[in-house]
């Protein structure tokens, strides 16, 4: 990918008869009637524009995730809350079961009586 822009830039200064130079002594030099601007910061300008567009599709992303984690957190509160409550305000003299669900996943049985004295 990143060797076929240097392969067309290079092709591009061949073709427009940009290099200059002698066979016999080895040197080459390069003609400036314009070559800074098209070469140098044209393509700088370009992927500057693209990195920053997609640095901004990412910080829009990365807020959207964390606006419904917090989301998803606090809905998740909100129902421990309620499980929680519903336990304590029942005034049976009955034994529940209830299930909890622990960091692994996986539901863990527990005895309570909810006989208040």
């Amino acid at each position: 990918g990143s060797l076929l822009f240097s392969l067309i830039f290079v092709l591009i200064v061949l073709v427009r008869r940009g290099i200059e130079g002698s066979p016999l002594y080895g040197i080459c030099l390069a003609r400036f009637d314009g070559f800074f601007l098209e070469f140098v910061i044209a393509p700088l300008a370009a992927f500057f524009a693209l990195g920053t567009v997609f640095l901004a599709i990412g910080i829009y992303h990365l807020v959207q995730y964390r606006r419904k984690d917090k989301e998803r957190q606090r809905r998740r509160e909100m129902e421990t809350a309620a499980a929680t409550a519903a336990i304590h305000n029942t005034d049976t003299g009955k034994s529940q079961t209830v299930i909890s669900w622990s960091t692994s996943s996986m539901p863990t049985r527990a005895k309570r009586n909810s006989s208040r004295s």
